[in-house]
């Protein structure tokens, strides 16, 4: 017998959650919205937020995440409800595909622009450099 969570919790760095926040908007444009007080980040925003909403939720690790969970201290929790995780990991993979990868590759002041993502302002252009 197959068993499907109600959700999936992930622990993930804050440019991991970057990426995982364009894949929320991806099709959507909807945010990924951080709720958290600091006490029961995991189980109340993050697990109940998820579930009770039916969306995606941001938390930071509670105190009892860190000591008794071995959460880093550079982690953050996203709670996804199951039915929404194969199209927000599908587009975390589009955006992978735009450039938007990672690690984060580091290019400098310059920039760096990717022909699949648009490039709305140039704050470069009018720089004498």
């Amino acid at each position: 017998m197959d068993t499907v969570p109600d959700l999936v919790s992930i622990y993930a760095n804050s440019a991991q959650v970057l990426l995982f926040a364009y894949g929320v908007s991806w099709k959507s444009g909807d945010a990924l919205v951080c709720e958290t007080t600091g006490h029961m980040g995991e189980c109340s925003n993050t697990i109940a937020g998820a579930y009770l909403k039916q969306a995606p939720c941001l938390a930071l690790p509670c105190y009892g995440a860190r000591r008794r969970g071995l959460c880093a201290d550079t982690e953050m929790i996203v709670g996804i409800p199951s039915a929404q995780f194969e199209e927000i990991a599908n587009s975390v993979i589009r955006t992978h595909e735009c450039d938007r990868s990672y690690p984060i590759k580091v290019h400098g002041l310059m920039g760096h622009y990717s022909p699949h993502w648009p490039k709305v302002i140039d704050y470069f252009d009018d720089l004498d450099m």
